[in-house]
């Protein structure tokens, strides 16, 4: 029997650990959306906007009009474990943010080129920074730089998976990374209804010439009669405080289309008196009605398409109850809220 040699035990460099991490968290150009957008809505934006080129591999820009961040904090932004949404571990009991953990920009800047421009209301000027495996690029002294901006902050997250090969090639196609992109921010569209959300791709450039499309718009809602404050508050109150139940009817007409929107029915459930649950659930849900007569999308149909064929094969033509209540779910667009 051959020597076992014993490999020794050591702890892994930095780099590595973030990166790692960093992969966990951030699969696609869609997961790093989400991170964002929910920086945004906790930031109490009303306005956000996206930019998205091959797919958000070559660039994902988002900008928001919320709070911005404070150019004393730009140093320290993309590291580990620094936000300020948490300050002890007891109030996660009463955490009202999307986010807490202060991981998501800093495991962007760990697998792409992160570069960030922030305007606080009170700040005449915008600061502007770039960032790459957590750190400023060149350095917090000359590397946080003043530059013109508007009200809060944009980021722009360039050369996605440039360190990772593999990951980078393990994503095919820049149209269906965009429909994934599209899914997320139509699903924050309107569990945020009320925010206005604009998703833009860049389409074709050539020379000095480039176009872009725009595939999702949803509308600002008026401004209500007390302004928000400026402290963390509920994000998800923002879909239910400065809004009501037709505009977000209108978000889920401009994301599903107006065949889908027009079959929705209304339900409520107040489980207030519940001391296990203690929720209230509102929400809107399809007949699937209009899914039968093709108002799906394509990998919707697609879905249903294959669950018809594994049902007919195994079946053969009958006893087909199972599958077609696994349809009917499969086909119903649902969209509620816990609230409470």
């Amino acid at each position: 029997m051959a020597d076992l040699k014993v490999k020794r035990i050591k702890k892994l460099d930095t780099t590595v650990i973030n990166r790692i991490a960093a992969g966990e968290i951030i699969h696609r150009p869609s997961n790093a959306l989400k991170e964002i957008l929910e920086n945004a809505f906790d930031a109490h934006s009303t306005q956000i906007q996206i930019l998205v080129k091959e797919g958000g591999m070559k660039l994902l820009q988002v900008q928001d009009d919320g709070a911005g961040i404070s150019p004393e904090d730009l140093g320290i932004l993309c590291e580990r474990f620094t936000t300020s949404k948490l300050q002890k571990y007891e109030d996660l009991e009463s955490i009202e943010t999307y986010g807490f953990r202060g991981e998501a920009l800093a495991s962007i800047s760990h697998v792409s080129y992160l570069t960030v421009v922030t305007k606080t209301r009170d700040s005449p000027v915008a600061y502007k920074a770039k960032y790459v495996d957590g750190k400023v690029l060149g350095g917090e002294n000359s590397g946080i730089v003043k530059c013109a901006g508007n009200n809060g902050t944009q980021i722009a997250v360039e050369d996605l998976f440039y360190n990772i090969p593999y990951r980078k090639q393990a994503i095919k196609k820049a149209s269906e990374e965009y429909n994934r992109i599209l899914d997320v921010a139509g699903k924050y569209a309107i569990h945020n209804a009320g925010i206005s959300i604009t998703c833009r791709k860049v389409v074709g450039s050539g020379g000095s010439k480039t176009t872009i499309c725009t595939d999702l718009q949803t509308q600002r809602a008026p401004p209500p009669s007390t302004a928000r404050g400026n402290s963390s508050g509920n994000s998800s109150g923002n879909s239910s405080g400065a809004t009501n139940n037709a505009s977000k009817l209108k978000v889920i007409q401009q994301v599903y289309g107006k065949q889908v929107s027009n079959s929705l029915i209304e339900f409520k459930k107040d489980l207030m008196e519940n001391r296990d649950l203690r929720v209230k659930i509102e929400g809107y849900c399809s007949s699937g009605r209009d899914n039968e007569s093709g108002g799906t999308g394509v990998a919707l149909r697609k879905t249903i398409s294959t669950l018809e064929s594994i049902s007919g094969s195994r079946n053969n033509g009958g006893g087909g109850g199972m599958s077609f209540l696994l349809f009917r779910i499969i086909q119903s667009v649902c969209v509620f809220e816990f609230v409470g």
